[in-house]
């Protein structure tokens, strides 16, 4: 495997994990905080690889970013050797993300197009793993799984429900009555009571394992 295919699979494998991220805080629909101040602002690395926990991510949103506009810089970044937060305070200054991805050199329609395409690709390859990843975080058979998927419960919507699943005791085929009900996540995690913190820390380890299919 070539330098390039090294490096594509592993900007698919972080594509993946903006998109749990993103799907994840966008469906329990997090209230920000109010506008930035220069006196919030922090210091940047500026390393070419992603880092975003579940704290640094609290932080930006306590800022004042939304949720759209953490996970639009988290995915301009990708391409890029500049920090998410650099990424937005450029954002913040001039109002366009047109402008922000070309400042970059990022070409943002090209970037919406590659990541939906490499994102449902990797699904596509990878489906039966996910599926067998999902059996045995949820202690069901891959059948049950499959079956779930034909109930209008696509893979994303699977891997946050069975954390929620998992956090709070609630079995999955609840939670997804739920949401075929048209409960947000939102509700959904109110009704069973899920901690919000503790939720994203088992999204992370399920995109772990996610990010280790070969």
């Amino acid at each position: 495997m070539g330098l390039s295919e090294v490096e594509d699979k592993v900007r698919v494998k972080k594509k993946l994990f903006i998109v749990l991220i993103g799907m994840f805080f966008t469906y329990i629909s997090i209230t920000t905080a109010t506008a930035i101040t220069k006196e919030n602002h922090i210091n940047v690395e500026e390393e070419g690889h992603l880092q975003l926990t579940y704290e640094e991510f609290q932080k930006l949103l306590k800022q004042g970013y939304t949720v759209h506009e953490i996970v639009k810089a988290a995915h301009i970044s990708l391409y890029t050797n500049k920090g998410i937060e650099y990424i937005l305070r450029f954002y913040k200054k001039n109002g366009s993300w047109q402008e922000t991805a070309n400042h970059f050199g990022v070409d943002l329609e090209k970037l919406k197009t590659d990541q939906m395409r490499k994102t449902k690709r990797l699904n596509r390859q990878h489906k039966e793993k996910i599926i067998t990843i999902l059996a045995n975080y949820t202690s069901r058979t891959p059948e049950e799984i499959n079956d779930y998927l034909k109930q209008d419960a696509d893979l994303h919507f699977l891997i946050v429900a069975a954390a929620i699943s998992k956090t709070t005791n609630t079995d999955l085929p609840v939670i997804i009555q739920y949401n075929k009900e048209g409960m947000s996540f939102h509700e959904i995690m109110k009704t069973v009571h899920a901690n919000q913190k503790i939720v994203f820390r088992e999204v992370k380890i399920l995109h772990q394992k996610i990010k280790n299919i070969e």
